[in-house]
């Protein structure tokens, strides 16, 4: 199971969020990106499988026909295979890093990604 860590709650209700928000962009909470709380749909072919209801292509192509038409070609049962195995570990949150990463917010570290305050 999926939980928020309090402190991101706390940012969340507490503190103003907006485009220009120096805290954390509203982007970075798009349930597009959060982990799921069950596993995807095994990939049977290059149009059935992942998300359960956000339709999300077996590769992005961007509209290439080559690409579209090789991936509708190929024998992609293997790769199949490994993003079904990928797709039940479930997630875990690395507590170290997770304290790490708010050490960083708290004295206001830039780290990576992470934002800082």
């Amino acid at each position: 199971y999926v939980s928020v860590h309090p402190d991101l709650m706390n940012i969340a209700v507490n503190e103003e969020f907006s485009i220009s928000s120096t805290l954390i962009s509203p982007s970075k909470f798009n349930t597009r990106v959060q982990p799921m709380v069950v596993p995807p749909n095994e990939w049977t072919d290059v149009n059935t499988g992942g998300y359960e209801t956000i339709k999300v292509p077996f590769m992005r192509t961007r509209h290439c026909k080559t690409q579209k038409d090789s991936i509708h070609r190929a024998d992609l049962s293997k790769v199949m295979e490994g993003l079904n195995v990928l797709g039940n570990i479930p997630w875990k949150i690395n507590h170290e890093v997770l304290n790490a990463a708010l050490k960083c917010w708290d004295d206001g570290i830039v780290l990576g990604d992470v934002p800082s305050k």
